[in-house]
């Protein structure tokens, strides 16, 4: 089975799963407080890269009516987000977009809030996610980006990076252990829970192992190392 293949397979146990923790190690609490920083606000027009099924702009909707896009290269997780949005009403109010954000280049100046969260790797990494994010977002516009980071001068050239597109640091959440443990416990499960469902996939055996042998690698040298960070940033203008 090719690479594409596994992370196809991938992806589509990541898509069966109802526990919003699998995206990313950051819990329900701490995506509240990160809107409370950004005082997201009814109506506003909302960008989210990297949007997956669609959570974050589907609860943005549903609590604050918001105007919302979101983009995504899966389609899978697109069609999920559509499906989600009609059944929690709020399909009216968000669009979402299949597109690579590699090559995607949003529109200028038009959005009121701009998040990504997870996904700037595919944009190119941080440092280039947020030149497009600073480009998209209006004058007094938001932007949350929440991504893992390397050690405190990494996070410092970040903050840095924002101050040099305009934007003033206005929110920092940090993600706690717990978080990273259930983010991956929520791929085990799925991965798990997808394997007892289709005993007879011929990637079964090849997923599962994939999975026995991250959680070594996860326990022995990335939980110590593992960090997150959510920056809110407020634009100068």
């Amino acid at each position: 089975m090719s690479d594409s293949q596994d992370t196809q397979v991938l992806y589509e146990v990541l898509a069966g799963s109802q526990d919003p923790m699998i995206w990313n190690p950051m819990s329900e609490e701490k995506l509240r407080r990160a809107a409370d920083y950004l005082r997201v606000d009814d109506a506003e027009r909302v960008l989210d890269l990297g949007c997956g099924r669609g959570r974050l702009l589907c609860d943005w909707a549903e609590r604050f009516r918001v105007q919302g896009t979101g983009v995504d290269i899966n389609q899978d997780f697109i069609a999920l987000a559509r499906q989600d949005a009609d059944a929690r009403g709020v399909g009216g109010l968000l669009d979402f977009v299949i597109a690579d954000l590699a090559s995607y280049v949003p529109p200028v100046a038009q959005y009121d809030i701009v998040t990504c969260v997870g996904a700037s790797d595919a944009m190119g990494g941080f440092f280039s996610a947020i030149v497009q994010m600073a480009k998209a977002t209006r004058p007094h516009g938001r932007i949350l980006v929440g991504d893992a980071y390397q050690n405190d001068q990494d996070l410092a050239k970040r903050v840095r990076a924002g101050a040099e597109n305009g934007l003033d640091l206005i929110g920092m959440i940090h993600g706690s252990d717990d978080e990273w443990d259930a983010y991956y416990s929520a791929q085990w499960r799925a991965a798990y829970e997808w394997g007892l469902r289709y005993p007879d996939r011929p990637e079964r055996e090849r997923l599962l192992e994939r999975m026995r042998q991250h959680q070594v690698r996860y326990v022995e040298q990335g939980r110590p190392r593992a960090r997150w960070v959510t920056l809110i940033f407020a634009r100068q203008d």
